[in-house]
């Protein structure tokens, strides 16, 4: 420990443009300045390996750009009002969908208006166990629930439980119809574990009151091994898009929701839509081709996400010795990075670098999983950029522009929160502010909230309800 803030005191004493680069991203155009570059200079290569030794993590670059966002502005950020970015007219429009004019293929069915069964106390129409994908490699989790406030439909009874609907293109919910009613997508994923698909009904008046679709989509976990989870829940959004003509609701404004996991796999399909890495796994489980997977909104309670950048400095108890890619491969990030079976792999190729030198113990292991392929022929670098929001958003990453980005953005976060960098948030926000197809990011750090669905006021339920309201109205 004192190791750690004797050299925090010598790198805020030595890089001060580091720490305004950060503090004052806007002025100093943010996009545009190298994180690495600044401290190469300043150290050199040498000096990092050292410094990572220290660490047990992902190095100086990242232990820098960490530090400077938190002495500059996480209490700022903790004690302020939250900051809302929003574009003006003059800014540009997202691209068109890369799927647009394609051509849609697949074997699957549409939703069947003829199989719809209806909640009398709710005033919902609902179906479940929905396939999303011709091929799915785990039918326990691969269906999607759907429920639709009664008013957007027009329903018959079939004297067998079942009801047959066609859409209500007069009913009203609010402001809503059955032609402009946002739907929404939770993502119940803690730690990135599988989301269980509905096998009964559930009651989401809370959603369908406010005219909201409400589709539930299960999808793998980390057992199954990234990218298995955003992989499911892409597929799903295709078949929205794929039924949109049987299912009342506007497939071009779907809205992903979720904590922990599950807010870093909503940050993930915010960031990654229709990005061509994730096609050959999309294609192994034979989802709809042809339409798009990108959604318009990404609500993220205390995501985690740039997990290859956890320095574990910032919170020592909180993670052992590797943070995320544990020596022993234990963590549920090596679960995550591993291939299918369970079983943990090593990703952290800086960190393997160290123990190469080291000639440790542990250096045969992780070059073994470094090389290894999985199914569609990636190795794990590919995998973790595809499970790295910032690959997609920074102009500096191979990632940059080869995705579509969702419009609008709501980020909260505990400022005490553990489980990964406390700066992990506003990189994102801050990253996303510098899209230009970005309409809108609303963030905010939270005093005295841990890693929680973190709200200044009110709670998360209806705050979220509220911000997909405001986000409909200025679409």
């Amino acid at each position: 420990m004192i190791l750690v803030l004797l050299y925090d005191f010598v790198v805020v004493l030595y890089w001060p443009e580091l720490l305004l680069a950060y503090a004052f991203a806007d002025y100093l155009n943010w996009k545009k300045i190298n994180c690495c570059d600044i401290v190469e200079k300043n150290v050199g290569r040498e000096s990092v390996s050292l410094a990572v030794c220290f660490f047990s993590m992902e190095g100086i670059y990242m232990k820098m750009k960490w530090m400077a966002v938190v002495l500059s502005g996480a209490m700022m950020a903790a004690l302020l009002p939250g900051v809302t970015v929003v574009r003006g007219e003059g800014s540009s429009e997202a691209s068109e969908n890369s799927a647009a004019g394609t051509e849609v293929v697949t074997n699957l069915s549409k939703i069947d208006p003829s199989a719809w069964q209806y909640n009398a106390d709710d005033d919902v129409y609902y179906q479940i166990g929905i396939s999303y994908c011709e091929t799915p490699a785990d039918t326990t989790y691969e269906t999607l629930a759907v429920f639709v406030p009664g008013s957007y439909m027009t329903g018959t009874e079939n004297g067998d439980g079942t009801w047959t609907c066609e859409i209500n293109s007069e009913g009203t919910v609010g402001s809503y119809t059955a032609e402009n009613a946002p739907i929404v997508m939770p993502i119940n994923t803690p730690g990135y574990s599988a989301q269980s698909a509905l096998t009964d009904y559930t009651s989401v008046t809370e959603y369908t009151g406010e005219g909201f679709v409400y589709v539930h989509a299960g999808c793998r976990g980390r057992d199954a091994g990234a990218p298995a989870g955003v992989t499911d829940l892409k597929a799903a959004v295709r078949y929205v898009r794929y039924t949109d003509d049987t299912l009342p609701g506007d497939a071009e404004s779907i809205f992903t929701f979720g904590m922990s996991g599950g807010g870093a796999q909503s940050s993930l399909m915010g960031s990654t839509g229709d990005s061509s890495l994730y096609e050959p796994y999309l294609e192994q489980i034979g989802a709809v081709s042809g339409v798009s997977d990108a959604g318009l909104g990404s609500m993220c309670w205390c995501p985690i996400t740039s997990i290859e950048a956890f320095v574990s400095a910032f919170k020592s108890a909180s993670k052992n010795l590797g943070a995320f890619d544990q020596l022993d491969g234990g963590q549920g990030e090596n679960t995550l990075f591993g291939y299918g079976d369970g079983n943990g792999a090593h990703f952290d190729a800086t960190l393997a670098g160290i123990l190469s030198e080291l000639e440790n113990e542990y250096a045969s292991a992780y070059a073994e999983d470094l090389t290894k392929t999985d199914s569609a022929g990636n190795t794990v670098d590919v995998r973790l950029n595809m499970y790295t929001p910032l690959y997609y958003l920074l102009e500096s990453e191979e990632g940059y522009q080869t995705s579509q980005v969702a419009k609008y953005w709501r980020i909260r976060t505990g400022i005490a929160q553990g489980d990964c960098a406390l700066a992990t948030e506003m990189d994102l926000a801050l990253a996303l502010e510098n899209i230009d197809t970005v309409e809108s990011v609303d963030f905010e750090t939270i005093w005295g909230a841990g890693h929680t669905q973190a709200e200044r006021t009110g709670n998360s339920t209806d705050n979220f309800i509220q911000w997909v309201n405001d986000c409909m109205s200025t679409k």
